[in-house]
């Protein structure tokens, strides 16, 4: 094949039935060619060489094989398809239902218990971050709230508290949990974490805020952006989740522009440009237009804003250009 031994830095395509016959092969090859095949394999698709069909079809080879960095080559593509590529919830949850089976196996192998190696434990990380937030997997996410009951002593019925914890995966099993219990959790969170100088247990739980996507639990933890006990570095996340997730990215852009001056004053003067990355994950003409009006006469005055601003629009083109040659497959498989 192409870079023997992964030895060169640089990709290569192939036809599609040239990228079926290497993929055929892809468990025989050195890890370091299994790595540069996933990469090459990935950047085809993001140039639109490859269907939607094939890709699909090569991330299940590339999830088999031994090699990490190529297992989860995909799952960025993967992860937009069904959080980007999506224009509702039914959308999404099809999407899910179709793509959830890529990394099962790989997961089942590995499991939820804890793994004293690192490598293995950050190739466990990634699939059960995809499976249980991204894929919304029910048998993932039915292991990660026993987690999440017994790390916060918060009990709900039908939920038995885990007996051992992966602390590795707590960060994960909170986010899941705020989103399953939403504002009752998120208030016990909340109590918790004022409670606490714990780093790793505060970056812990104002990371499982991400989770919150009922309205009411959004709400929430979008007050909490201005609410002086919790950090300066602890609320950019917060306000970066609220734009990520469609169902509660309008909200959050009503929040933000009643409350703009108080967002700014929580961040260095030099970084305060970076606010304009929260549309990072948009994808259509409308929501780029909302992004550039509001920012645009404002962004010079904002720290690094300009070129923050210039790339989060350059993305949203690049996600619709995207879209665009692959809708009809797309379309295809929301019918299936």
């Amino acid at each position: 094949m192409a870079n023997a031994q992964g030895a060169g830095y640089y990709r290569w395509n192939h036809n599609g039935e040239e990228w079926t016959k290497v993929l055929a092969v892809a468990s025989d090859l050195s890890p370091g060619e299994q790595i540069k095949l996933a990469d090459s394999f990935v950047a085809a698709f993001v140039a639109g060489g490859i269907g939607l069909t094939d890709f699909l079809d090569g991330a299940h080879i590339l999830a088999q094989l031994p090699t990490r960095q190529a297992v989860i080559r995909a799952m960025p593509i993967l992860t937009d398809i069904v959080e980007v590529w999506t224009t509702n919830e039914e959308q999404r949850a099809t999407a899910q239902a179709l793509l959830r089976s890529i990394y099962a196996k790989p997961l089942a192998a590995i499991g939820l218990k804890t793994v004293s190696d690192f490598d293995q434990a950050s190739h466990q990380e990634s699939l059960v971050y995809f499976q249980a937030v991204v894929m919304a997997d029910p048998v993932t996410r039915a292991q990660l709230l026993s987690q999440a009951s017994a790390y916060m002593e918060y009990n709900v019925e039908g939920v038995k508290p885990a007996s051992e914890l992966n602390l590795a995966l707590m960060d994960i099993a909170l986010e899941v949990a705020v989103n399953e219990w939403k504002l009752p959790f998120v208030e016990h969170l909340y109590t918790r974490l004022v409670e606490s100088q714990d780093p790793v247990f505060r970056s812990r739980v104002t990371g499982a805020f991400s989770g919150a996507f009922d309205p009411k639990a959004a709400k929430r933890v979008r007050a909490m952006v201005l609410d002086s006990k919790l950090r300066n570095n602890e609320v950019f996340g917060i306000i970066f989740s609220q734009f990520k997730e469609p169902t509660t990215r309008q909200a959050a852009w009503k929040w933000l522009q009643a409350n703009l001056e108080g967002v700014l004053k929580r961040i260095p003067e030099w970084a305060q440009g970076r606010i304009a990355a929260i549309g990072t994950d948009f994808c259509s003409v409308e929501e780029r237009a909302q992004l550039n009006d509001y920012f645009g006469p404002r962004i010079n005055n904002m720290g690094g804003g300009p070129l923050t601003l210039a790339n989060t629009l350059e993305r949203i083109d690049l996600c619709l250009a995207q879209r665009q040659h692959y809708q009809a497959d797309f379309d295809r498989l929301m019918s299936q």
